[in-house]
């Protein structure tokens, strides 16, 4: 069952899940993403729920959260929903769930008029990027960098 989760919602299966997310990210680039520990995520989360009207969608399994999404609607030059975290837990991979959330959060989109669907993937989330072009989401733009050694 997938259903919004308010601030006030936010638990411990919650917290591990976003920093189960956060040291995979980081444990593939140490050297742009920052360790933070479950505190320093807690903060950070509320910071953005609070002032950018960030939200959650859940995904609960017989009462237990197995994923979420994290999302906010922007608008710039056009309206868009931004996709800020997603995340589902490691032994509930590859069931469709995913999927339900992207297509949730499509639904969402809809709803509110928007014309698209953003996020960033890093190039090393390859089941992350095989998902999202399986859904219908195409590349856009690219960051290129380059490493200067000493």
């Amino acid at each position: 069952m997938i259903k919004e989760i308010k601030k006030e919602e936010l638990n411990n299966d919650f917290y591990d899940l976003l920093q189960n997310g956060f040291m995979y990210h980081y444990s593939n680039r140490p050297d742009l993403i920052i360790k933070r520990t479950k505190e320093e995520l807690k903060n950070w989360i509320s910071y953005e729920i609070d002032n950018s009207n960030l939200k959650i969608l859940g995904y609960f399994k017989e009462d237990k959260l197995i994923g979420f999404l994290s999302y906010k609607i922007v608008q710039k030059v056009t309206k868009y929903l931004w996709i800020d975290e997603f995340e589902i837990a490691k032994d509930e991979r590859r069931k469709g769930y995913g999927t339900e959330l992207l297509e949730e959060v499509k639904k969402i989109a809809r709803k509110e008029n928007v014309k698209r669907i953003e996020l960033n993937v890093y190039d090393f989330n390859k089941d992350a990027i095989r998902l999202y072009k399986k859904l219908g989401y195409t590349e856009q733009r690219h960051v290129l960098e380059m490493q200067i050694e000493d």
